[in-house]
């Protein structure tokens, strides 16, 4: 028996989680959030491989260390923020917000603390 109630507001924290499973699994647990419970809440982070010159680089390295095993990885098929949101909004999600590490730099940090 358990005291979880599925009315009640629930956060799932994920970091790094998302990348390590194929896309189809993490639409899945998005997904089943959504539908079991009434006040559901993600916080996510995940490392975003760009398709640029570094993101090829990080992609290659992480295939090397065995990180990345297929190309179905989350981590491959959403590389860009706006893909990771709309996967969000497509799960079921009514409000989602993001953000990358470039941007929370320079908004959140201080000239002072950027230095």
């Amino acid at each position: 028996h358990h005291s979880f109630s599925l009315s009640a507001p629930s956060l799932f924290v994920m970091e790094c989680v998302q990348m390590y499973i194929p896309d189809e699994e993490s639409r899945h647990i998005l997904g089943s959030i959504t539908s079991l419970l009434q006040q559901p809440f993600v916080a996510l982070f995940d490392p975003i491989i760009q398709n640029d010159s570094f993101g090829q680089v990080m992609a290659k390295n992480l295939t090397k260390a065995k990180i990345i095993t297929n190309l179905s990885m989350s981590l491959l098929v959403s590389q860009m923020l706006q893909s990771q949101i709309n996967k969000l909004f497509q799960r079921g999600f009514q409000m989602v917000t993001g953000c990358d590490f470039m941007t929370a730099y320079k908004t959140i940090m201080s000239s002072d603390d950027q230095k």
